[in-house]
């Protein structure tokens, strides 16, 4: 108890001695850190407490207590006084005698001195940061965790982490704040583990106070760092615990429910999902309007959060485009801030309403608006910004109307002034409005002016979205559509300088960023060498987030084609011919057209009027019109219907069996073409002429233009006529569209010669022109460089030889001159064919060209899609159809059914040339759905990851052969997607060419299309002449352009020739039938080495987790461990007399890669009579086939030991089936990942205090691979941004511990005792492969022949020529002998270790009964009467109630053949690894030419 406290230090006192003793006090300080002689420190700790009860109130009592207590009493009470700075000092102090203390000590058992140190650093930490002090305040903060752990003080550490986040949150470090929420999660489910579920004890130890406030805190944390689906995640998981609470109950320090919708609604609005926002945000303002009429007056800070509600439900109305009812709550929003008097709330509300009037289109209202907004803005004193950003929303009113000097004049000024008075961001934002506003200007001082500002602009985005990717965020809408706008402003730009090339440049750079992002390159960004803006190369050109290139390299894949490159802009778009490396022609639509934006409405209209899309025609439920299967993956979330082309009546030219919808009314081509006249919308004609729409002739000596194929060919390439019209009938064209312009059918349109373009042309479409660079790739791969430095004869004799040193052992030896790779037989007359050492490999040499037909899959369980269970159709009955057709086509073997997985397909796309693949797809997302592996297996409902074939499976696969992908998949009326994402996905993974449809077709008419198709593919020819003809053959039978123009093709237009694909799979199928006779097996085999060894145990074990189940096999892995324990107890031993035999378990004989394991180890299994077993055994074995276990003879590779230690982390691996799973998938690893994998573990295990982070060396190797990625995610690592946080619960620790034991038995390079301590001397440390040592002797000159034997000169032992050489000799010869001699012992060992095999009088043992359940009572020895005489071939009988007949000739025969045959088969295996040995010896002494 605290005795009579003295007063505190009154304020009437002196101020100059007030300073004169803090400045005594921290002298004393000082003085007294370092100091050791016992009585100074009394003298400054009584001069310390003498001076402190002058400045603050001290307990009577404290004279009593130790230095360090005394001093931690003096600086706390001086932190509650507001002694900030002395407080510090003084708890600064008190740590550094406590530390000098405590290494006196050096006692590791737990110590009042640690407790009072750990409270220290806490105290400390908070002065620091009330003094704002971070860097330190967190430093002690994460000390003071330190010793929390240590000392296992949950609640101190609990307490500890809520300031340590709250410092951060304030700090805006967002991403280490979360990480100590997410630290408090572990803790809290240690607390729920330890109270086993006791809600009363878990409430009382930590609150619902402290549990809304760490998802509260966490959810902020997220959105800051736009981790948005996470933040998503803690914001519902805050509305349930806020949903909990009694009604009436309040929570201090939380935040209400109307925060809750608020934040849900918020990240809905982020994520681009406006009507999900829409449904909380109402909820937030009736939640808010409701307690706003409680009150009678309600307080200001409620009238705040309703003009917030109402402008955040305005803001979604309007972003849905519902302006009128967006404009009444902005009218709401402005009344309440009037209510509040709040000026600027007012002015941002007026500014919100012109934007609601400039969407519904009346541009004057809104124009008034803003200036009512300005005029009102300037009023604000203090507040320019405001006023910029007024003006900035005028200058958008003129832009609306396409007054764009007006609007650049305005946007000017606004920037003139926010570089005076407004932040960083503001000035960002009107620089950027201004150079988007000068693309329309013709003035070339604004033009470069403009340049060098979106080319720095863009460098500068490029890089900050690269980054942030590489942090796992992936919600970038926004950014992403501001980037489009630069990029497409720049093109325009580039094109008024006459700079055309660095114009297409920079449209290809933002067209090729999906494909560069999908393979994990830096986003790329062409060289501005030009006139005055070539200094913003070198101010990137040393940045490792981009990638500057030289415009000529940007292009050069389609160097030798004809290019038609169009970028759609505020202007129409931008079109350029490009050919040979230069730019034939180039036309911007706004140049020669008054209204550009009509014109693109036109070029829509005409889109839609092909596709035959009939606004006014009822909806008609075409599946019962016509068949379509349905293979499109069920979406999450419903969306409207998209409108659907509509069939026309079908004419005689349909077969029997086609059906049509009624006719309809259309409107007219001249119709039409009359419509577009009155609008006053100017069409450009070959030529480059403008005419109205209506009076367009495709030739002048024509009539009018009567079809939308004539009018856009008008409006697309009648500007282009000068260019495209020098080409030579049948060269090629590849168009690049942009936008709208996807939808349009080039090959279709019908130029002055009245023919489709299609006819003279072979037309291609491209999403960049970088796709092209796969048909560039595979035809460098398939060139043969000729500059080889060979002579002919070895190029000849190369081509029978697999490797370069079996040619230079012929020629040591002597034999190359006779040897001939077209003769059978040497100068001498020895028949090559015939001669053991003189036999030549045989290599067939395969032509690359691969046929693939994969689909209709038949899925058997339920599987997991976006959250959801789906129970998909067993079997796609059209698809399987499809599937055999074309695979007669092919002359193939389709892979449909159980067959198609998702590994079968993997496999494939990487050897295939041609893939046809019927599938479920979602062309949407990109995403393609196979069959589950079967490997590891999984409860269903199956995970996605099993079965969905994303694009990061697709670009792991590196799928550059496939020349073309033909998809038939993701067919379904009225939801399929029209982007095309899926046919981009495989061309950006590495595909050359994906044919495929933009809306879904009748199974007829698909079935037509492919038979048309590949007829035309039977001979070479190109696939943009195929599709073109079976299109054309299409029409004819089905005119309706909704049936036949749905086909496209796009990426590079390959040339395939499938007689010739047909011919290299019969010569395939010969040749994995000749190499078994062909090509003999080596004499001598080279052996694994221990890396080799260890890299098989690794994929036994794999096989072994992946087919476990942790429901039913967990008893497996201790009859492993069991086993391998009574095997190497054995082995210590020579003799095999008196031990039980094993009975090997049903269990573990039905788990796949069981078996394997065990007879790589050395394990062999022999039948036996279930009469032989005792009663017990002998009944849960009654009539089914037993095996006995046959003990290893040795301890082969010396895998014994780390098995067992594999095996042991791997059962404490198995409280987590999905880490288990991931264990299979990412094993097997080389020996460096695994050395790095190791390191992250340690210290993830040892040292909890340290924050790893993603751009580590060693983190950032692991975490790139997915595997390692997934198996890491599973015992407790999450990423936050660039932060790997692993979440420290019971749990996951043990998790980690099981892994490192796992790990560091299939490591060489890693010691056990990392599981003890840190290895800090290890970490980083990886092996290197070591170099093979030859020797260079003459007397022992030994030769290495083509089938790994070993030749030696017969006197190398007695050659007296070289005396210095016979150390050497004698070191060979030695060596030789004892390795004979160590296996001859081994083989008489083998063969004493078979025959010494009995059989016991009882079979059950712990392991067997572990597993059966046929147990004896403890203690009890089971004896019963055998009949006499056992051999390895014929067990012991048992006789029950008299002697039981023999057994049959034949199965005594067949018992002694088996165990002849598994001593045969070690025995064999000895003189392997005999051989292999003494090849090893002789090996440093070979050479190679």
């Amino acid at each position: 108890m605290l005795l009579k406290e003295i007063p505190k230090f009154t304020p009437n006192r002196d101020k100059m001695a007030n300073e004169e003793r803090r400045n005594l006090i921290q002298s004393h300080l000082n003085s007294l850190i370092g100091e050791n002689s016992k009585e100074e420190i009394s003298k400054h700790i009584v001069e310390l407490l003498r001076l402190g009860r002058e400045v603050v109130s001290l307990p009577e009592n404290i004279d009593k207590q130790d230095v360090v207590t005394q001093l931690y009493i003096m600086g706390c009470s001086l932190q509650r006084n507001g002694e900030i700075k002395l407080s510090i000092s003084t708890l600064d102090a008190a740590i550094e005698i406590c530390r000098i203390n405590l290494e006196q000590k050096k006692s590791d058992s737990l110590n009042t001195d640690e407790v009072l140190l750990m409270k220290m650093y806490y105290e400390l930490a908070c002065c620091e940061e009330s003094d704002g002090q971070l860097d330190k305040c967190l430093d002690h903060y994460e000390a003071c965790i330190a010793l929390t752990l240590y000392h296992n003080d949950i609640m101190f550490e609990k307490q500890v982490l809520m300031r340590m986040g709250s410092a951060l949150m304030q700090n805006e470090r967002c991403a280490e704040a979360a990480s100590a929420y997410l630290r408090m999660t572990s803790l809290q489910d240690d607390i729920i583990k330890a109270l086993k579920d006791d809600t009363e004890q878990y409430r009382y130890h930590w609150s619902l106070d402290c549990d809304c406030e760490i998802h509260h805190n966490l959810c902020l944390a997220y959105m800051a760092l736009s981790l948005y689906e996470r933040a998503l995640e803690e914001a519902f998981k805050f509305k349930e615990l806020l949903q909990s609470i009694e009604p009436g109950k309040n929570i201090k320090g939380v935040t209400h429910m109307m925060q809750a919708n608020f934040l849900i609604g918020k990240i809905y609005e982020l994520l681009g999902d406006r009507s999900s926002a829409l449904v909380y945000y109402q909820e937030w303002l009736t939640q808010v309007h409701s307690n706003a009429y409680l009150q009678v007056h309600p307080d200001d800070k409620l009238l705040v959060e309703l003009a917030s509600a109402y402008q955040n439900v305005g803001t979604t109305l309007l972003n849905q485009g519902r302006s009128n009812e967006s404009f009444a709550f902005f009218e709401k929003m402005i009344k309440t801030a009037n209510q509040l008097s709040d000026k600027q709330m007012e002015v941002e509300g007026l500014l919100l309403q012109g934007d609601s009037k400039l969407v519904a289109g009346r541009v004057e209202n809104a124009r008034e608006i803003f200036k009512l907004a300005l005029k009102l803005g300037q009023n604000i004193p203090g507040n320019d910004s405001l006023e910029c950003k007024c003006m900035k929303k005028d200058a958008e009113a003129y832009a609306h109307e396409g007054r764009y000097t007006h609007a650049l004049y305005r946007c000017e000024r606004a920037l003139q002034l926010a570089r005076k008075v407004a932040s960083d961001d503001v000035i960002l934002s009107l620089e950027c409005q201004v150079a988007l506003y000068t693309q329309h200007s013709t003035s070339e001082k604004e033009l470069l002016a403009a340049v060098k500002f979106l080319s720095r602009h863009i460098s500068e985005e490029e890089q900050v979205l690269y980054m942030l990717r590489s942090e796992d965020v992936s919600a970038l809408n926004e950014k992403e559509k501001n980037l489009c706008e630069s990029y497409k402003a720049i093109q325009v730009i580039l094109h008024r300088l006459g700079e055309n090339l660095l114009s297409i440049a920079f449209g290809e750079c933002w067209k090729r960023r999906e494909m560069l992002q999908a393979r994990k390159k830096l986003p790329q960004i062409p060289s501005m060498e030009h006139k005055g803006f070539s200094g913003v190369d070198k101010e990137f050109e040393s940045s490792d987030y981009i990638s500057i290139m030289q415009v000529d390299k940007i292009l050069s894949p389609g160097y030798d084609l004809t290019i038609v490159v169009y970028s759609t802009c505020q202007q129409g778009f931008l079109a350029h011919v490009l050919r040979k490396g230069q730019v034939t022609c180039s036309y911007l639509l706004s140049d020669h057209v008054v209204d550009p934006t009509k014109v693109i409405d036109t070029v829509q209209e005409l889109t839609d009027l092909i596709r035959d899309e009939r606004k006014d025609d009822p909806a008609s439920n075409l599946t019962n019109i016509y068949n379509t299967e349905s293979r499109s993956l069920p979406t999450l979330t419903q969306k409207s219907p998209i409108k659907l082309p509509i069939s026309r009546q079908p004419t005689a030219h349909m077969g029997g069996g086609d059906t049509g919808s009624p006719p309809d009314k259309t409107t007219s081509p001249s119709e039409f073409n009359k419509s577009l006249a009155l609008k006053g919308i100017l069409i450009p004609v070959e030529g480059g002429s403008m005419v109205k729409a209506g009076t367009v002739a495709a030739n002048p000596a024509e009539g009018p233009v009567t079809n939308p194929y004539t009018k856009l060919h008008a409006i697309l390439l009648g500007p282009l006529a000068v260019a495209l019209n020098q080409l030579k009938p049948g060269s090629s064209i590849c168009f690049v569209p942009d936008g709208v312009l996807w939808k349009i059918p080039f090959d279709q349109l019908v130029g002055s010669t009245g023919r489709p373009l299609g006819e003279d042309f072979n037309i291609m479409t491209s999403p960049s022109i970088m796709a092209l660079a796969n048909y560039q790739r595979e035809r460098e791969t398939m060139n043969f460089d000729g500059n080889s430095k060979s002579t002919i004869r070895t190029s000849e004799l190369m081509k029978t030889y697999a490797h370069e040193y079996d040619l230079a052992s012929l020629q040591k030896a002597g034999l190359e001159g006779e040897i001939s790779g077209l003769v059978s037989a040497t100068s001498t007359g020895t028949n090559v064919l015939t001669a053991r050492r003189y036999f030549t490999p045989y290599r067939q040499v395969e032509i690359p060209r691969h046929a693939c037909v994969i689909g209709s899959t038949s899925m058997t369980n339920s599987l997991k899609l976006n959250g959801e269970v789906w129970s998909p159709k067993r079997q796609l009955s059209e698809a399987q159809e499809e599937c055999r057709k074309v695979a007669e086509y092919l002359d193939c073997r389709p892979i449909i059914g159980v067959k198609a997985t998702k590994k079968k397909f993997l496999s494939e796309l990487r050897c295939s040339n041609l893939m046809h693949i019927a599938t479920y797809a979602d062309m949407e997302k990109g995403l393609l759905a196979f069959c589950p592996d079967q490997f590891p297996q999984e409860r269903p409902p199956v995970s996605m990851e099993r079965y969905i074939i994303t694009e990061e499976d697709l670009v792991l696969c590196e799928p550059f052969n496939v020349q073309l992908a033909i998809l038939s998949s993701g067919q379904q009326w009225q939801s399929i997607g029209e982007t095309g994402r899926l046919a981009n996905v495989l061309l950006n993974a590495g595909v050359q060419c994906v044919i495929y449809c933009l809306w879904p077709v009748p199974d007829v008419v698909l079935r037509s299309f492919y038979h048309h198709l590949y007829l035309n593919l039977q001979t070479s020819c190109q696939v943009s002449r195929a599709v073109f003809n079976a299109k054309q053959a299409l029409k004819s039978r089905h005119p309706d352009a909704a049936l036949w123009n749905a086909f496209v093709a796009i990426g590079s237009d390959v040339t395939i020739d499938i007689s010739k694909i047909r011919a290299a799979e019969l010569q395939r199928s010969i040749s994995e039938s000749e190499p078994g006779c062909l090509n003999l097996p080596p004499l001598v085999e080279s052996g694994d080495s221990p890396e080799q060894c260890f890299c098989k145990l690794q994929g036994h074990l794999s096989r072994l987790s992946g087919n476990l189940d942790v429901t039913r096999d967990s008893d497996v892995i201790s009859f492993f461990l069991g086993l391998v324990e009574e095997a190497t107890d054995r082995l210590t031993r020579d003799e095999n007399f008196d031990k039980p035999i094993v009975v090997l378990p049903e269990a573990v004989a039905d788990i796949k890669g069981s078996l394997g394991l065990l007879y790589f180890l050395g394990f062999d299994f022999q039948s036996i009579d279930v009469s032989s077993l005792p009663a017990p055994a002998r009944r849960s074995y009654k009539g089914k086939h037993v095996r006995m276990v046959i003990f290893p003879h040795w301890n082969q590779d010396d895998l014994l030991l780390p098995t067992h230690q594999a095996l042991t982390g791997l059962h404490d691996l198995f409280a987590r089936e999905e880490c288990l799973r991931a264990i299979a998938l990412m094993l097997p690893l080389p020996q460096h990942l695994l050395c790095r994998l190791i390191d992250l573990l340690s210290i993830i295990h040892h040292t909890p205090e340290v924050q790893l982070r993603t751009t580590d060396v060693g983190a950032r190797t692991l975490w790139a691979m997915r595997d390692v990625r997934r198996f890491l995610r599973t015992i407790g690592v999450i990423q936050v941004r660039n932060l790997l946080i692993f979440c420290r619960n019971v749990e996951a620790r043990s998790l980690v511990v099981g892994a490192l034991h796992m790990l560091l038995a299939l490591c060489l390079y890693r010691e056990s005792n990392v599981l003890e301590q840190l290895d800090v001397e290890s970490l980083g440390n990886l092996p290197r492969a070591d170099e093979e040592v030859k020797k260079d002797f003459k007397s022992i000159d030994a030769v290495l022949m083509p089938r790994n034997e070993v030749l030696m000169r017969s006197s190398w032992m007695s050659d007296d020529r070289y005396v210095k050489e016979k150390d050497e000799r004698l070191f060979l010869a030695n060596q030789i002998a004892d390795l004979s001699e160590r296996y001859s012992r081994a083989l008489v060992h083998a063969k004493w270790w078979h025959r010494d095999v009995k059989v016991p009088q009882q079979a059950a043992n712990s392991f067997t009964s572990a597993i059966d359940g046929s147990r004896t009572d403890e203690g009890k020895v089971l004896k019963v009467k055998v009949k006499s005489g056992a051999t390895p071939s014929s067990n012991r009988t048992v006789l029950e109630g008299g002697e039981r007949p023999d057994k049959s000739l034949f199965e005594v025969l067949k018992r002694r053949e088996e165990a002849g045959h598994i001593l045969y088969r070690r025995c064999v295996d000895l003189e392997r690894r005999r051989a292999t040995a003494l090849r090893s010896c002789y090996l440093p002494y070979t050479h190679s030419e």
